[in-house]
């Protein structure tokens, strides 16, 4: 396999309310052993620390002999905003600018695990076309975190089954 999956995950729920800190991570770690699929981690809390995430992911040696990536961006969303339940949110137009910035031309899709910035079709159009990204998941409606990470996990585990080139145009 030439691709992996960069997962940016923000904590879903400030410590006093979640002392286990609730993540997507042990469902990834789960998939990546039964699909194989190589899938790497960091956590943001802000526009500028999830730049600092997505380009310490993408510098990362081990993507030295991957083709592409799909970036996994796990957050409470609302309206345009990723994140904003314990803190700052940020923009979706600024998340594709990060993108477009260090995704260094590998970022094949982006699944967007965030209630409602899926519904921003023109600015998720937008920030396709100026990252150069072929594909984009989001929900345009709230869902409990659960059933959306279980979504992303079979998407993940259906596109973990196809090659490079397949993946560039799903």
């Amino acid at each position: 396999m030439s691709y992996a999956v960069l997962v940016l995950e923000r904590p879903w729920w400030p410590v006093s309310q979640d002392p286990a800190q609730t993540s997507v991570a042990p469902f990834l770690d789960g998939l990546s052993r039964l699909d194989d699929l190589s899938v790497f981690y960091a956590t943001f809390f802000d526009a500028r620390s999830f730049g600092q995430a997505l380009e310490h992911l993408m510098d990362a040696r081990k993507l030295d002999g991957i083709k592409k990536v799909i970036i996994y961006v796990a957050s409470h969303g609302s309206g345009a905003r990723i994140g904003g339940e314990n803190g700052p949110g940020i923009n979706l137009t600024t998340v594709f600018d990060r993108i477009a910035q260090h995704g260094k031309g590998k970022v094949a899709g982006v699944m967007l695990d965030s209630c409602d910035v899926g519904m921003q079709y023109e600015t998720i159009a937008q920030g396709m076309v100026d990252s150069n990204i072929r594909w984009v998941t989001g929900f345009a409606a709230s869902l409990d975190w659960l059933t959306a990470t279980t979504i992303h996990l079979h998407l993940l585990s259906a596109l973990s089954q196809l090659e490079v080139a397949q993946l560039q145009t799903t």
